[in-house]
C-alpha cells in the first residue's frame, strides 16, 4: 500500500490555518504572567508526560484553545495518516523513494518491522548493529589497527546533520563512562578552519577516520572526506 498523497491544498489556504492566525492575533500581546494568574491549573493542563519524559509547554504563550487549534490543523493536514504511514514502513521519504526506518533501528526485542517492498527489516538492522559492535570492540582492543600496526588513539568522524549530531550527543552524554582513553573529534562544517582544527595534533598512524553518510552524496561530507 502506498503512502497517502499529500493534499494539493497549500497549508496556508486551510481554514484551520486561518483560525490559528485569528487566534494568534488575540493572544500575542498577552503576558505569560497573566496566563498563569488566570489559570492555576495551567502547568497540569499544558504538559504531557510519557515514557519517563515530561514535555511542559505551559511556559509558552499558548492556551488550551491554541493546542486544540493546532491539533485541528494537524487533522486537516492528515497528520494521523502520515504518522501511520511512517510507522507502517511506507515510502514517506519522497525525495529518495523509500521508507524512514528510524523505528526499526530503535525497536527493542525481535518484533518485526515490515516495510513496503522489503518485508521485515528488523533482522537487517540487528545484523548491522551486531557488526558495528564487533568493529568497535576490535578497534578498542587493538585487534584492528592502522596500516603500521599501531593501535588507534583518535577517531575523526566526518559527517553532517544526523551523521554528526547523534554520534556527538552520545559521546558527550556517555563520555564520563568511557574507560578506553579514545579521543573522538567531529568535522561537519565545510569551512576549512574546522577541518584544520579537527586534524591539528593528530598522529596519522593512530587516527581512525569514519566517513558517515546515508547516501554518500552529501556535498559537505564528501568535500571534507576528500
Amino acid at each position: 500500500m502506498s503512502a497517502p498523497r499529500r493534499p494539493a491544498t497549500m497549508l496556508t489556504d486551510l481554514p484551520a490555518w486561518h483560525a490559528l492566525e485569528e487566534h494568534c492575533a488575540g493572544v500575542k500581546q498577552t503576558h505569560l504572567r497573566d496566563l498563569f494568574a488566570a489559570d492555576s491549573n495551567r502547568r497540569a493542563a499544558l504538559s504531557i508526560e510519557a515514557c519517563g519524559l515530561l514535555f511542559d509547554y505551559s511556559k509558552n504563550r499558548v492556551t488550551t484553545e491554541t493546542m486544540e487549534l493546532l491539533a485541528g490543523l494537524g487533522e486537516a493536514c492528515d497528520l494521523p495518516g502520515r504518522r501511520r504511514a511512517l510507522f507502517s514502513g511506507q515510502h514517506v521519504n519522497n525525495t529518495e523513494g523509500r521508507a524512514a526506518l528510524h523505528m526499526a533501528l530503535r525497536r527493542q526485542g525481535r518484533q518485526p518491522f515490515p516495510t513496503e517492498g522489503r518485508g521485515d527489516v528488523s533482522r537487517d538492522a540487528r545484523e548491522v548493529l551486531r557488526r558495528m559492535r564487533g568493529f568497535a570492540d576490535a578497534v578498542l582492543n587493538g585487534e584492528i589497527t592502522g596500516k603500521s600496526g599501531k593501535p588507534f588513539t583518535d577517531v575523526v568522524n566526518i559527517g553532517i546533520g544526523g551523521s554528526y549530531l547523534g554520534a556527538a550527543l552520545v559521546c558527550e552524554a556517555l563520555g564520563s563512562q568511557a574507560d578506553h582513553g579514545m579521543r573522538v573529534r567531529f568535522i561537519s562544517d565545510i569551512d576549512g578552519k574546522e577541518l584544520a582544527d579537527g586534524l591539528r595534533g593528530l598522529d596519522a598512524e593512530r587516527t581512525l577516520f569514519i566517513v558517515s553518510s546515508k547516501t554518500f552524496t552529501t556535498q559537505e561530507t564528501m568535500a571534507n572526506a576528500a
